[in-house]
């Protein structure tokens, strides 16, 4: 258990050892909004895209679990065999809030010893590859001590003990790709919004800006403005850098062609 004294917030870590318990019944009522369930999706997909692993699909079923053991106004885990993690605070926080709580343990993780440390449970399970589905609830106005919480419960459940460096990884980079004209007097360069890991796949875009130069044609793409890094034409696939690329249009000059038309000349009569 951690306490915060300024911020009057207590936050309970999953328990040391999952074990495969029998679910408990839960009831089909689901309360979460559609879009209080996107925030919850939106704020752990994000911090799971960090660590490189696949984006979690909101479950009713687990939301419904979440959410009864919240109206318990619960003092620790409901041990439904699900995983868990549980926030209480004596102030409203938003989903966004309470995941940043729970993933803001990421520094006490180490991850050169993989392994189960309850100083850094609530991180973990957010992480977690495994883990594909969530479900999450709260409930307010308790008398126990803390008036708000909130849980979530996660299947598959996580923090395994003996696969943690199967489903905890360090944070990954992301890169972009930026398109530049390159000295171009009409059009505009494409934009490419999506960001790439190391290594995954990227198709490099076409003229679609309808970039022009006057007395040159568009010929493809270069890492270096004046053509001296690697070409690139359209449609070419690459894997990503280790960093961000400007690809830069490159242009070959053209001479207009003079098409002279010999004189026909009748003879005299």
């Amino acid at each position: 258990m951690q306490e915060n004294s300024q911020t009057w917030l207590k936050v309970y870590l999953l328990s040391l050892a999952v074990l495969l318990l029998p679910l408990i019944g839960v009831q089909s009522v689901f309360c979460a909004t559609s879009a209080e369930a996107q925030q919850w999706l939106d704020a752990q997909n994000a911090y799971r895209s960090t660590h490189g692993v696949s984006p979690l699909t909101w479950s009713d079923t687990l939301a419904a679990s979440a959410q009864a053991w919240a109206d318990t106004c619960p003092s620790g885990h409901s041990g439904s065999g699900y995983g868990e993690n549980i926030a209480w605070a004596s102030y409203v926080m938003d989903p966004a809030q309470v995941v940043t709580l729970w993933y803001d343990e990421e520094p006490l993780y180490d991850y050169d010893n993989p392994g189960w440390n309850p100083a850094a449970g609530h991180f973990t399970q957010v992480v977690w590859k495994n883990t594909t589905e969530v479900g999450c609830g709260i409930t307010t106005g308790c008398n126990t001590g803390w008036p708000n919480a909130w849980v979530c419960q996660y299947n598959p459940h996580g923090n395994v003990i003996g696969q943690f460096a199967d489903n905890v990884f360090p944070k990954t980079s992301h890169y972009t790709v930026t398109y530049e004209g390159n000295g171009n007097t009409g059009g505009k360069p494409p934009t490419d919004s999506a960001t790439y890991l190391q290594g995954e796949t990227i198709t490099v875009k076409g003229n679609t800006g309808n970039l022009t130069l006057t007395g040159s044609t568009f010929v493809g793409w270069n890492t270096a403005s004046d053509g001296s890094g690697t070409d690139y034409l359209v449609g070419n696939t690459s894997t990503m850098w280790a960093a961000n690329v400007t690809l830069n249009a490159q242009w070959t000059e053209y001479s207009p062609w003079i098409l002279f038309m010999p004189t026909l000349v009748k003879p005299k009569q």
